[in-house]
Protein backbone atom coordinates (compact mmCIF):
# COMPACT_ATOMS: atom_id res chain seq x y z
CA UNK A 1 0.00 0.00 0.00
CA UNK A 2 2.96 2.35 0.48
CA UNK A 3 3.26 2.51 -3.33
CA UNK A 4 -0.16 4.14 -3.69
CA UNK A 5 0.99 7.73 -3.59
CA UNK A 6 -0.21 10.55 -5.85
CA UNK A 7 2.44 11.92 -8.18
CA UNK A 8 2.79 14.33 -11.04
CA UNK A 9 2.47 13.05 -14.56
CA UNK A 10 3.78 14.35 -17.85
CA UNK A 11 0.62 13.01 -19.53
CA UNK A 12 -2.37 15.20 -20.25
CA UNK A 13 -5.23 14.91 -17.76
CA UNK A 14 -8.77 14.64 -19.09
CA UNK A 15 -12.15 14.39 -17.41
CA UNK A 16 -14.21 11.39 -18.53
CA UNK A 17 -17.95 11.02 -17.84
CA UNK A 18 -20.52 13.60 -16.92
CA UNK A 19 -19.72 16.71 -14.92
CA UNK A 20 -20.33 16.30 -11.22
CA UNK A 21 -20.51 12.92 -9.53
CA UNK A 22 -20.02 10.20 -12.13
CA UNK A 23 -17.08 11.80 -13.92
CA UNK A 24 -13.41 11.23 -13.13
CA UNK A 25 -10.05 12.67 -14.17
CA UNK A 26 -7.62 10.26 -15.83
CA UNK A 27 -4.22 10.58 -17.45
CA UNK A 28 -4.03 10.11 -21.22
CA UNK A 29 -1.61 7.18 -21.14
CA UNK A 30 -0.14 5.79 -24.36
CA UNK A 31 -1.63 2.57 -25.70
CA UNK A 32 -4.89 1.09 -24.60
CA UNK A 33 -6.25 -1.04 -21.81
CA UNK A 34 -7.06 -4.74 -21.91
CA UNK A 35 -9.98 -4.36 -19.48
CA UNK A 36 -12.13 -1.79 -17.72
CA UNK A 37 -12.97 -2.94 -14.21
CA UNK A 38 -15.13 -0.58 -12.27
CA UNK A 39 -16.74 -0.73 -8.85
CA UNK A 40 -19.45 1.63 -7.74
CA UNK A 41 -21.94 2.71 -10.40
CA UNK A 42 -25.06 3.90 -8.61
CA UNK A 43 -27.28 5.68 -11.10
CA UNK A 44 -24.51 6.88 -13.44
CA UNK A 45 -22.39 4.80 -15.82
CA UNK A 46 -21.25 7.76 -17.95
CA UNK A 47 -17.57 7.27 -17.07
CA UNK A 48 -17.67 3.63 -18.10
CA UNK A 49 -19.57 4.44 -21.29
CA UNK A 50 -17.08 7.15 -22.25
CA UNK A 51 -14.10 4.84 -21.68
CA UNK A 52 -15.70 2.08 -23.75
CA UNK A 53 -16.49 4.55 -26.55
CA UNK A 54 -12.89 5.77 -26.60
CA UNK A 55 -11.55 2.24 -26.99
CA UNK A 56 -13.91 0.08 -29.11
CA UNK A 57 -13.62 -3.62 -28.37
CA UNK A 58 -12.54 -3.07 -24.77
CA UNK A 59 -14.22 -5.45 -22.33
CA UNK A 60 -15.81 -3.81 -19.33
CA UNK A 61 -17.23 -5.16 -16.11
CA UNK A 62 -19.02 -3.14 -13.45
CA UNK A 63 -19.50 -4.28 -9.85
CA UNK A 64 -22.17 -2.76 -7.61
CA UNK A 65 -24.24 -4.65 -5.07
CA UNK A 66 -26.34 -1.63 -4.17
CA UNK A 67 -28.31 -1.55 -7.44
CA UNK A 68 -30.37 -4.26 -9.19
CA UNK A 69 -29.05 -3.52 -12.70
CA UNK A 70 -27.04 -1.01 -14.71
CA UNK A 71 -28.72 2.38 -15.11
CA UNK A 72 -30.70 3.03 -18.29
CA UNK A 73 -28.50 4.02 -21.21
CA UNK A 74 -25.41 2.14 -19.98
CA UNK A 75 -22.99 1.11 -22.71
CA UNK A 76 -23.87 -2.26 -24.31
CA UNK A 77 -20.31 -3.58 -23.79
CA UNK A 78 -20.46 -3.12 -20.02
CA UNK A 79 -21.21 -6.35 -18.13
CA UNK A 80 -22.84 -5.99 -14.71
CA UNK A 81 -22.08 -8.03 -11.58
CA UNK A 82 -24.31 -7.38 -8.58
CA UNK A 83 -21.59 -7.53 -5.92
CA UNK A 84 -20.00 -4.93 -3.71
CA UNK A 85 -16.24 -4.61 -3.38
CA UNK A 86 -14.63 -5.43 -0.07
CA UNK A 87 -12.15 -7.55 1.81
CA UNK A 88 -13.57 -11.02 1.01
CA UNK A 89 -14.81 -13.02 -1.94
CA UNK A 90 -18.26 -14.46 -1.27
CA UNK A 91 -21.78 -14.46 -2.71
CA UNK A 92 -22.28 -10.70 -2.27
CA UNK A 93 -18.72 -9.28 -2.18
CA UNK A 94 -15.61 -9.39 -4.34
CA UNK A 95 -12.02 -8.37 -3.71
CA UNK A 96 -11.57 -7.96 -7.52
CA UNK A 97 -8.64 -10.38 -7.42
CA UNK A 98 -10.19 -12.76 -9.96
CA UNK A 99 -11.07 -10.21 -12.68
CA UNK A 100 -7.73 -8.42 -12.27
CA UNK A 101 -5.91 -11.73 -12.49
CA UNK A 102 -7.03 -11.98 -16.12
CA UNK A 103 -5.53 -8.58 -17.08
CA UNK A 104 -2.17 -7.04 -17.83
CA UNK A 105 -3.13 -3.37 -18.47
CA UNK A 106 -6.43 -2.71 -16.73
CA UNK A 107 -8.14 0.58 -16.02
CA UNK A 108 -9.52 0.14 -12.49
CA UNK A 109 -12.04 2.62 -11.09
CA UNK A 110 -13.18 2.48 -7.45
CA UNK A 111 -15.97 4.64 -6.06
CA UNK A 112 -17.08 2.34 -3.30
CA UNK A 113 -17.98 4.56 -0.34
CA UNK A 114 -15.07 3.58 1.91
CA UNK A 115 -14.69 -0.07 0.87
CA UNK A 116 -11.47 0.94 -0.91
CA UNK A 117 -9.76 0.57 2.50
CA UNK A 118 -10.81 -3.11 2.70
CA UNK A 119 -10.27 -3.91 -0.98
CA UNK A 120 -6.93 -2.35 -1.91
CA UNK A 121 -4.74 -4.10 0.71
CA UNK A 122 -5.91 -7.45 -0.70
CA UNK A 123 -4.86 -6.48 -4.22
CA UNK A 124 -1.12 -6.05 -3.62
CA UNK A 125 -0.13 -8.69 -6.19
CA UNK A 126 -2.86 -7.76 -8.67
CA UNK A 127 -2.06 -4.03 -8.71
CA UNK A 128 0.84 -4.72 -11.07
CA UNK A 129 -1.88 -5.60 -13.61
CA UNK A 130 -3.44 -2.13 -13.31
CA UNK A 131 -2.22 0.41 -15.83
CA UNK A 132 -4.28 3.22 -14.29
CA UNK A 133 -6.09 3.38 -10.96
CA UNK A 134 -8.89 5.88 -10.42
CA UNK A 135 -10.14 6.10 -6.82
CA UNK A 136 -12.64 8.36 -5.14
CA UNK A 137 -11.27 8.28 -1.58
CA UNK A 138 -13.76 8.54 1.27
CA UNK A 139 -13.33 9.81 4.78
CA UNK A 140 -14.53 8.02 7.91
CA UNK A 141 -17.45 10.46 7.94
CA UNK A 142 -18.42 9.41 4.42
CA UNK A 143 -18.16 5.77 5.44
CA UNK A 144 -20.61 6.32 8.34
CA UNK A 145 -23.25 7.30 5.76
CA UNK A 146 -22.91 3.90 4.03
CA UNK A 147 -22.39 1.30 6.79
CA UNK A 148 -23.88 -1.52 4.73
CA UNK A 149 -21.44 -1.05 1.89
Amino acid sequence: MHRLLPHDTEHELVRIGRHGDGGYVIAELPGGYDALITAGIGDDASFEGAVLQRQPGLRGVAFDGTIPALPPGAHADLRFVRKNVGGVDDASTTTLRRPLGECTDALLKLDVEGAEYACLPRLCDELRRVKQLVVEWHTPGDMMKHPGY
